[in-house]
């Protein structure tokens, strides 16, 4: 069986999604903050559900 060759990249792959990533995320997350809908944490603020999805909920789906 060949040996397998394990190398690394002389020269890394550029890749253009990741140019300003941080910066979408964080714009993002700001946005999610000023809607109320995460804190500062980063957890959701509202976690109450609908009548239709709590659990034991007579439902019907129409399947």
């Amino acid at each position: 069986m060949p040996a397998v060759l394990h190398g690394t990249l002389k020269h890394p792959k550029h890749e253009p999604l990741l140019e300003g990533a941080a910066e979408r995320i964080h714009a993002a997350v700001r946005q999610l903050k000023e809607r109320g809908i995460i804190d500062e944490k980063g957890s959701r603020v509202r976690t109450d559900l609908p009548e239709d999805m709590k659990p034991g909920a007579d439902r019907d789906f129409g399947g």
